[in-house]
């Protein structure tokens, strides 16, 4: 019976064809291996981007309740006051002050303004209760400042979620 060698048996018997053939795994080798590398790339730079801006709005968000809190001790001042000792308004007047401006350094721009603006108000009012300053002006801007803060605190939350959207675009 005679042997008939067809085109694939005579193509699988080149001595080229196993060189090719280990040539081609290779390849693919790599571009998978290259494949695999940079999607877990792109997913640990987004994860990293993620976890950044988490952490930002986590200290944003401590030390808005740090000045929340001092400002609730303020009020409470209002209502329950020890004394009209200078010394006493100091007590609680000083940490709301002293937190808006801690505040400002971590806080986007436009919180930070409502941070400072409230910080001061509170030194006019300070003032105003003492007689060294107009308490009308003084209470007025107090509504003011203090009445933007929710929206303010709102918006800069929603710019955080608006920039985990952008990581890894």
């Amino acid at each position: 019976m005679s042997k008939e060698r067809t085109l694939s048996g005579r193509i699988a018997s080149h001595p080229g064809f196993a060189v090719l053939c280990t040539l081609a795994g290779v390849a693919l080798t790599s571009f998978f291996g290259w494949l695999g590398a940079h999607q877990s790339a792109v997913i640990n730079e987004k994860t990293s981007c993620i976890s950044r801006i988490d952490a930002n709005e986590k200290v944003l968000r401590d030390h808005s309740a740090q000045f929340m809190s001092s400002i609730g001790d303020l009020l409470n001042y209002t209502v329950f006051p020890p004394s009209n000792k200078p010394e006493d308004l100091s007590k609680v007047a000083g940490p709301v002050i002293k937190q808006g401006f801690a505040i400002s350094a971590y806080a986007p721009l436009p919180l930070s303004l409502i941070a400072l603006k409230i910080s001061i108000t509170v030194q006019q009012a300070s003032l105003a209760s003492m007689g060294y300053a107009n308490k009308e002006a003084a209470i007025a801007s107090i509504n003011e400042a203090f009445g933007k803060w929710p929206s303010t605190f709102d918006q800069s939350m929603k710019e955080f979620d608006k920039q985990r959207g952008q990581c890894g675009k």
